[in-house]
C-alpha cells in the first residue's frame, strides 16, 4: 500500500558533495553517492533509507527559497525518481534565512504546504508521515505541531543517532470550539491584509485567546501565525470531511427548513456542519433544565438547534427536532422545554444539503 512521506530539506547534501569533491551537476556521480552512502550523504536520505518500505512510497521534498535549498531538493527528487519513487520537490516561497518575512510569510507558507499535502493525501485514503530531519530549526518545531494537529507520525534522526525517533502521538483531540465560536473573525482576517488597529478593534468582541494565534508584522499588518494557520486548516478539513454525514429533520424542522430563504438556510448550515463532528458536538452542547433534548451550540449564537443522536440502523445520525432563533421561538422552547417523546421517529426526513 502506498504511503506519502513529506521531507523538509536542508543543505546537508550540498555540504557532503563539496566535502567529497563531487560536482552537484554530475547527476550520475550524485546518484552513486546517494545510493552507496545514503546514511552519510544527507540528513534527508539518512532518515529515508531507514523508513522507506518499497517503491510505492511517494516522496515530497519541501525546500527553502534559496539556490542551495532548491539544488538539494532537486537532486533528492531526481535520485529517488530514478529509484522508482514518485517524487517531487516544492519550493516554499520566502522560506529563507535572508528574508525579513521568514515568520509571517516563509513559515506560514511552509505550514500551509504541509497542511495541503496532508489533507489531500488523507482524503485519498493514503497514509502520510513527516520526515522532520532537515531544514531550519523553526520548521522542525512547526512540523511537530502540524503532526500533532493532524494526528500523523512525525520522525527524525539526529546525525549522532542510529535509530529513527518517532514523536509520540497525543491521545487528546484538540478542541475546535475556539474556531467554531470565532469563525467570522478567522474568515475576516484570512480574506485580506488587516492593519494592527483593525484587528484590535475587531478582536474586542472576540475571544482573547485568539491573540495567541496572531502575529503582528513590522509592515503594519497582523496575520494568523503559522500555528494559527495550521489549526484553521485542520478545522476546515474536519468540517469538509463530515460534509456527507447524514442529518435528519423532524416533521416540524422540515417544515421550517422549507420556508427558510437562502440566507437563513446558510446561517443554519453554519450550525449544522459542525454539529456533525462528534468532538465539537460534545463540547458545544448545552443540556437544558427543562425537557430532555439538548441544544447546540451553547454561547452567544442566534441560530441554534435542538437535536438528538438517532441510532436507528436505517436512520443513524444526528436528528434536528427544532430550529430556533431568539427572535422566533427560543424563549418559548427554553421555558417549556423540548421532549423527545413529542416527535415521531417514523417521520424523520433526511436533509439534502
Amino acid at each position: 500500500m502506498s504511503r506519502v512521506i513529506i521531507s523538509s530539506v536542508g543543505t546537508s547534501l550540498l555540504r557532503s558533495l563539496v566535502g567529497h569533491e563531487i560536482d552537484p551537476e554530475d547527476m550520475q556521480a550524485v546518484g552513486r553517492f546517494l545510493e552507496v552512502e545514503a546514511q552519510k550523504a544527507s540528513a534527508e536520505s539518512n532518515a529515508l533509507s531507514r523508513v522507506i518500505r518499497d517503491k510505492s512510497d511517494i516522496l515530497y521534498f519541501l525546500v527553502s527559497d534559496t539556490p542551495e535549498g532548491q539544488l538539494c531538493g532537486r537532486l533528492l527528487a531526481q535520485f529517488y525518481s530514478a529509484q522508482g519513487h514518485e517524487s517531487e520537490s516544492r519550493v516554499i516561497k520566502r522560506l529563507s534565512n535572508q528574508s525579513s518575512g521568514f515568520v509571517q510569510y516563509g513559515l506560514r507558507n511552509y505550514v500551509q504546504e504541509l497542511s495541503d499535502i496532508i489533507i489531500k493525501t488523507q482524503r485519498n485514503g493514503v497514509a502520510v508521515e513527516i520526515n522532520n530531519t532537515g531544514g531550519f530549526k523553526a520548521q522542525v518545531a512547526y512540523a511537530n505541531v502540524v503532526g500533532l494537529i493532524f494526528r500523523i507520525p512525525v520522525f527524525y534522526i539526529h546525525e549522532n543517532f542510529e535509530d529513527i525517533v518517532y514523536m509520540p502521538k497525543t491521545p487528546i483531540q484538540w478542541d475546535m470550539s475556539l474556531f467554531f465560536e470565532n469563525e467570522s473573525f478567522f474568515e475576516w482576517i484570512e480574506e485580506d491584509a488587516r492593519t494592527h488597529q483593525e484587528v484590535k478593534q475587531r478582536q474586542e468582541s472576540h475571544d482573547e485567546r485568539i491573540q495567541l494565534l496572531l502575529d503582528e508584522n513590522t509592515d503594519g499588518y497582523t496575520y494568523l501565525s503559522p500555528l494559527g494557520l495550521a489549526y484553521l486548516s485542520s478545522f476546515r478539513d474536519e468540517i469538509e470531511k463530515h460534509t456527507s454525514a447524514p442529518v435528519w429533520l423532524s416533521a416540524q424542522a422540515m417544515n421550517d427548513w422549507q420556508r427558510f430563504d437562502a440566507s437563513t438556510r446558510e446561517k443554519f448550515n453554519r450550525v449544522i456542519r459542525p454539529l456533525k463532528i462528534e468532538g465539537l458536538r460534545r463540547a458545544q452542547t448545552k443540556h437544558m433544565r427543562q425537557g430532555d433534548v439538548p441544544v447546540f451550540p451553547q454561547g452567544h449564537r442566534d441560530e441554534r438547534v435542538y437535536y438528538i443522536e438517532h441510532d436507528d440502523t436505517v436512520q443513524k445520525g444526528v436528528c434536528i427536532l427544532e430550529f430556533t432563533r431568539h427572535e422566533w421561538n427560543y424563549e418559548k422552547l427554553f421555558s417549556r422545554g423540548v421532549f423527545r417523546r413529542e416527535y415521531s421517529v417514523d417521520k424523520f426526513i433526511q436533509l439534502s444539503m
